[in-house]
């Protein structure tokens, strides 16, 4: 029987927090136990860094510094170690290069969304846009760091792969809405 990856990814690296969100912080895959009393505190610490990355990829993009795809703190003492990725589609994949890019003259004048709509010229037809993903692996030590690193690339391989899953999705349903459309018109 295969298992979930997710549920593998979780159970390889048990004393790691594992958490991939949308840009809105919408969690799609969590290690944070829902029961537990402390997930409450848990929840909000991993939106508050899923935000703080967020503005630190803007900040940079501002500075003209690029786009980080990842960011890693680590505490003194060799305390913990956060490490945190930016999955965005592949150019393959998406219809448009300035999905999720802050920098890009088509990414509209609201600053503040990190995954902002392009704007479509006359006969352009409109495409789903890949949300871009946000990849968070908090390890427990700073001698844990290489299996941090190890996570994070699982993390964006999972991420990649619900953003292929989303993608086949929005083309099946828009394929679906156009043969609606066609037979209505056709008055079937």
């Amino acid at each position: 029987m295969a298992t979930d990856p997710a549920s593998s990814l979780i159970a390889q690296f048990p004393d790691h927090t594992i958490h991939l969100t949308d840009t809105s912080g919408f969690p799609i895959l969590s290690s944070v136990i829902s029961d537990s009393p402390s997930s409450d505190a848990s929840g909000a610490t991993l939106t508050s860094l899923t935000s703080i990355f967020l503005q630190a990829q803007e900040t940079a993009s501002r500075l003209g510094l690029g786009t980080p795809k990842r960011i890693t703190i680590e505490t003194e003492g060799g305390g913990v170690v956060v490490v945190q990725s930016s999955i965005t589609a592949s150019p393959s994949s998406s219809p448009s290069p300035s999905a999720g890019d802050p920098s890009s003259p088509t990414s509209g004048a609201d600053s503040s969304n990190p995954n902002p709509a392009p704007q479509l010229g006359e006969g352009e037809a409109s495409q789903p846009i890949v949300p871009t993903l946000i990849s968070t692996v908090i390890a427990p030590s700073a001698a844990q760091m290489a299996e941090a690193r190890l996570a994070t690339w699982s993390v964006e391989a999972i991420g990649r792969k619900f953003q292929k899953a989303w993608l086949a999705e929005q083309e099946e349903q828009g394929q679906t809405g156009e043969i609606h459309e066609e037979e209505e018109l056709n008055g079937n």
